[in-house]
């Protein structure tokens, strides 16, 4: 299963260009391989708030110990252990605002390059995507290619050194190794009376399971303080997905005509779209003119929050 699952996200589409599929740790990997890097930033900041529930959880550890007598794995003692005491005081344990100082780094530094950048890249693709009629084909594909360009110039010109500190060594251990392992452990889940086991390869994978348990600790937790309900996590993480994977397309394509080359590409950026508007709602220009896209490029603004 593991081979298909690698050989599904080597696929190549006209012989040039990678089809980023995300359905495991090690699909994940590989598409958020180095240039790629800025790619898992993007899913580690959507999915940030699955860190702030372990730390919550290991508060809860301490605080009801007698709940906590099934553990699955021997290391989430540890794990919790370490999220209670060294919690913002470890380079590898950074805290909400320590992580955050990470991401505006990337997503907001630069006067917002990478939502510009974004924006303008998924505005072409709706518009290629959405369109009523196919007169005019080509020059919306050359709209398409311009903003990838552009799109790209960015993704690929952040400092390499501190992206692939965080990429290769900060995040994986407070998500990969910490936070994610707490949240699929067996015996936690049963605190929070979820019997039934979530995907090994979860959050990297869809599992309903996994919603309910995140759904249910939240609630009993108050973490976040808004609460995270199973509908608003499964946006969440398709976003997380559907973005991390677009994202790595943008970084691989590198200006070809192809017209499959081209589409897929439109393919991946509509589906990062469709996603963003299910947890931050649709931008002001996905309003205009039936939706078709018909507003000048100059003007499309950002999702309403993203």
């Amino acid at each position: 299963m593991a081979e298909a699952s690698m050989m599904d996200a080597k696929a190549l589409i006209g012989d040039v260009l990678a089809d980023h599929v995300i359905n495991s740790q090690e699909t994940f990997t590989w598409v958020t391989a180095p240039p790629r890097e800025v790619a898992a930033l993007y899913f580690y900041q959507q999915l940030d708030e699955l860190i702030d529930l372990a730390r919550a959880i290991s508060f809860d550890f301490f605080a009801r110990p007698h709940l906590y007598d099934r553990l699955e794995d021997a290391e989430i003692v540890s794990n919790l252990a370490a999220l209670h005491a060294r919690y913002g005081y470890d380079e590898k344990l950074l805290s909400r605002e320590q992580r955050q100082k990470i991401y505006e780094g990337i997503f907001t530094a630069g006067e917002n390059q990478f939502t510009a950048g974004r924006d303008a890249l998924l505005y072409t693709a709706t518009k290629f995507s959405e369109r009523v009629y196919d007169t005019g084909e080509e020059m919306l594909r050359a709209a398409v290619r311009d903003a990838a360009r552009t799109f790209k110039a960015y993704l690929t010109t952040l400092p390499g050194a501190s992206l692939s500190w965080s990429r290769d060594n900060v995040l994986p251990e407070l998500t990969d190794n910490t936070a994610y392992r707490i949240l699929r452990d067996s015996g936690i889940r049963a605190v929070f009376s979820q019997s039934k086991p979530v995907a090994e390869e979860w959050p990297y994978q869809v599992d309903g399971k996994g919603d309910e348990l995140v759904e249910e600790a939240s609630k009993y937790l108050h973490e976040p303080a808004e609460g995270l309900n199973r509908d608003r996590f499964n946006a969440i993480q398709r976003l997380a997905l559907r973005g991390t994977e677009a994202i790595a397309t943008v970084i691989d394509y590198d200006d070809q005509t192809d017209r499959d080359v081209v589409d897929h590409l439109i393919l991946k950026c509509y589906t990062w779209h469709a996603a963003l508007i299910q947890v931050a709602g649709p931008p002001p220009w996905a309003n205009l003119d039936g939706g078709n896209g018909n507003r000048p490029l100059m003007h499309a603004a950002s999702y309403t929050s993203a």
